[in-house]
């Protein structure tokens, strides 16, 4: 026990005097575990940062992550603002390193926010440049650019030189990645200036020279490209900067590979990738695999070349890096090319155009978030305005009052000394003219006031007439571009009805004739010309299907079907009726409530499509060993929710808002066939009975949809009868 004491006691006295970093971990975690009942918070605090730093240095990240944040929670029990940030910031560069970026923006974040306000400036700057490295990873550009150059404004405040050296050469990256290398090769040699006149900072020297070396061979001057990039190696292997060797070698390699030396490319590749297999660096083989790959490409190998794009989409993936996919995508479409497989390469471009536009929508409605808050801004700051306005014009008011009683109390005045200059006219004549004389003049003075004020309530009343005709005039603009934007929604309308209908006929033209000639020739084709009369056959098919459902969409708008009270269930019998041959080759057991299926008001066909969209979905995702899709419906308020559910692959959370919209898909056409189109369909119907879809699901464990359809008022009840019961006789025709 005393030994005990005393080991806790030394390790205490040594995490004081700051000579904690020259103790091994297994000594640090034991003295936290013992650490006296009475230890301080700032104690248990510098411990528990000490031992996330270790295991961070150790590539150990999870473990790093739960002592920052043991850290950080003894902070703020102490309410320490500044150990609140530093174990804040810490556990932001943690998520970042695991390459979960939308966490690291939660906790960087916070810290630019009034809570952390008195932070010294030099570490606001830092924070700014790592949120901005942390957007530039996402692929998100502008908001990148935005903070970093907040970061560079607030270091060129302080003259920090070394900090504006970084944020040159991070937004001279930001340039790079976007493509504009002119510009990203001026901020790395302004960056590379400004650390050449520093002391100790090598390996900021060695970042310029490689982004150099990298921004002159993107520019096609492969001379000086190798120049740079052979310098910055150099540096690396004198400072023993492995990482550094790995990148550099990968930027020769990388210049050799577009100056066809396929053989100096493919070593230096080589040695990069080993090198980044030995430090576990995600990002690094990626982007080497990734240009391994080009070299294959470029050399006439597009076999190898597929391998060596497996393994870098695989890494992408696992670093969330959205621009690099991209890439990978249209490498592989070329892969794929230079094979003659042009199926393949013709998927992997449509999935490149879908994921690009998924990116740019993202960070479109981001840039729409943000107009928005400065929209409401301005909008807050004008009515601010108009209220001084106002206040002032309700002032002015006031004023030209008080000179309305000046002026009386001045006439009261004036025949009070009338009075008195009658009654002493005989004793002071002279001096009573003086007065009046004297009086005369502070009328007129009063009068040209009183006449100046009413001058400027006219101007007043003027433009207040001006205002109001520029307001009319602004709402007869507002008006004119209602009516256009209604034209313009109405031929849209017609132009989608008009190209989904005849588009059709060509397109059976194409299938019709495919399918004679393969009736009429097939002896004479080869196994090629077979395989791509089936391609054409599978295209004409898939786009009638687009056609069809695009179609559908489009009538929704255009066509008004009565509404009228019917039976779900007879809804139901139709939609099982009509898919019938589908459940029994899948042999789907269809569990219906249909006790609890009530009377509701809607549009009949429409309904029938929306039933049956979702219930054909559920069918397609059953598990197939058991595939089991339950109906059912309950009332909830003053609306009935049905639900079908089935036992499927189910969505993932992040996918569970998107799949509502339009030509959205989650899976490719080789795993499930659709348009894309049916549940937007869905959610139009139920738009227009005044309702509600959502899906609740867990990932393998199947998907529920829900739909809520208000409960209209019913007809009285012999009315009611009567109606089921020829509704009843229309789903029996129907079904038949």
């Amino acid at each position: 026990m005393l030994v005990k004491k005393v080991i806790s006691f030394s390790l205490c006295l040594l995490c004081s005097l700051g000579l904690v970093k020259a103790v091994n971990l297994d000594s640090l975690q034991f003295l936290l575990e013992n650490r006296p009942a009475d230890a301080k918070g700032e104690e248990v605090y510098n411990l528990a940062k000490s031992i996330g730093k270790q295991y961070f240095k150790d590539g150990d990240k999870l473990k790093a992550i739960e002592y920052f944040q043991m850290a950080l929670d003894h902070a703020t029990e102490q309410d320490d603002k500044a150990k609140m940030a530093d174990g804040i910031y810490e556990l932001g560069i943690a998520h970042y390193k695991l390459n979960d970026n939308d966490k690291a923006l939660e906790y960087l974040l916070r810290l630019i926010t009034d809570e952390f306000a008195d932070l010294a400036q030099i570490k606001r700057a830092k924070i700014f440049s790592r949120i901005s490295l942390v957007y530039q990873s996402s692929g998100d550009y502008k908001l990148a650019f935005d903070h970093q150059l907040r970061s560079l404004h607030i270091r060129e405040v302080i003259n920090d030189s070394v900090g504006i050296a970084k944020s040159l050469y991070d937004i001279g990256s930001i340039f790079f990645y976007q493509g504009n290398y002119p510009t990203a090769l001026e901020n790395y040699i302004q960056s590379l200036e400004i650390t050449r006149a520093l002391n100790n900072q090598q390996l900021l020297i060695f970042n310029c020279l490689a982004a150099i070396g990298s921004s002159y061979e993107h520019l096609g001057k492969y001379e000086e490209s190798l120049e740079y990039n052979v310098k910055s190696m150099e540096l690396a292997s004198n400072l023993k900067y492995r990482a550094g060797i790995a990148y550099a070698a990968h930027n020769i390699g990388s210049t050799y590979m577009l100056t066809n030396n396929y053989e100096k490319a493919f070593n230096y590749l080589d040695q990069a990738l080993k090198i980044q297999r030995e430090l576990n660096d995600s990002r690094g083989q990626a982007i080497s695999l990734r240009t391994m790959a080009m070299l294959h490409i470029h050399s006439k190998k597009p076999r190898k070349a597929i391998s060596y794009l497996d393994r870098a989409l695989e890494f992408s993936k696992e670093i969330n890096s959205k621009s690099r996919i991209l890439e990978i995508y249209r490498y592989y479409a070329s892969a794929y090319r230079a094979l003659g497989d042009y199926k393949k390469a013709s998927d992997y471009l449509e999935d490149y155009v879908t994921e690009k536009n998924n990116f740019m929508n993202e960070i479109t409605l981001r840039e729409m978030g943000e107009k928005k808050s400065n929209y409401e801004i301005r909008k807050r700051e004008h009515e601010i305005n108009t209220l001084k306005n106002e206040k002032a014009l309700l002032e002015k008011d006031q004023q030209i009052q008080d000179m309305y009683k000046y002026i009386l109390i001045i006439a009261a005045l004036f025949l009070s000394v009338l009075l008195l200059m009658f009654y002493s006219r005989y004793a002071a004549q002279k001096q009573s003219n003086q007065l009046l004389e004297e009086k005369n003049n502070q009328i007129r003075l009063q009068n040209e006031q009183l006449e100046l004020a009413n001058q400027k309530q006219a101007d007043t009343n003027k433009l207040l007439e001006e205002k109001n005709v520029l307001l009319e005039q602004m709402n007869d603009k507002v008006k004119s571009q209602n009516e256009k934007l209604e034209d313009s929604n109405e031929d849209l309308k017609q132009f989608a009805y008009v190209a989904s209908h005849d588009l059709k006929e060509p397109l059976r033209m194409i299938g019709s004739y495919t399918s004679l000639l393969k009736r009429r020739y097939n002896d004479m084709f080869d196994e090629n010309a077979t395989e791509f009369m089936g391609y054409i056959t599978d295209a004409v098919g898939r786009m009638e299907t687009l056609l069809t459902d695009l179609l559908t969409y489009s009538r929704l708008n255009t066509q008004q079907q009565p509404h009228e009270l019917m039976q779900s269930r007879d809804i139901i019998d139709i939609v099982l009726a009509n898919l019938r041959l589908k459940i029994q080759e899948q042999r789907v057991t269809m569990d219906v409530e249909r006790d609890q299926l009530p009377q509701i008001v809607g549009a009949r066909t429409q309904l029938v499509q929306l039933f049956q969209n979702l219930v054909s979905n559920a069918i397609k995702f059953t598990k197939e060993d058991n595939p089991i899709v339950r109906i059912a419906c309950e009332q909830k308020g003053d609306e009935f929710v049905f639900s079908i559910q089935d036992n499927g692959i189910g969505i993932s959370p992040e996918n569970k808002s998107k799949i509502f919209e339009m030509f959205r898909r989650l899976h490719s056409r080789q795993e499930y066939e659709g348009s894309g189109i049916g549940l937007s369909t869905c959610r139009k119907i139920v738009d227009k009975h005044k309702g509600r879809i959502w899906v609740e699901s867990e990932l393998g464990a199947g998907s529920t949809f829900f739909i809520s359809i208000p409960i209209a008022q019913q007809n009285t009840p012999g009315q009611g009868r009567e109606n089921h019961e020829v509704q009843r006789q229309r789903s029996v025709n129907m079904v038949a």
